[in-house]
């Protein structure tokens, strides 16, 4: 499916903590058309939706800029916290 408005692709590394049961994402929005991207911090959360939230505070947009007609978003379930945390470390 073709998404002809689409302008970000935010892309999670979600992190199951099974000793507290909570779930962390870190990761890092792509502007598409510029090709640059802005990491999202490490932390307490999951699903799409916390997901574009977290993309709108990493851009610096306001809320319910990021919707399902210009974002897309790809949540990927890791095995350890370090993993989870690798986004921010890309350079």
């Amino acid at each position: 499916m073709s998404k002809p408005n689409l302008k970000y692709v935010v892309i999670t590394r979600r992190y199951w903590d099974k000793h507290f049961g909570n779930s962390y994402i870190g990761g890092r929005v792509i502007d598409v058309t510029t090709g640059d991207w802005v990491s999202i911090p490490f932390q307490s959360g999951h699903g799409d939706s916390f997901a574009l939230s977290c993309a709108e505070m990493a851009l610096g947009l306001d809320r319910n800029t990021l919707n399902w007609d210009n974002a897309i978003v790809e949540e990927i379930d890791v095995a350890t916290q370090k993993s989870a945390k690798k986004y921010n470390n890309y350079k």
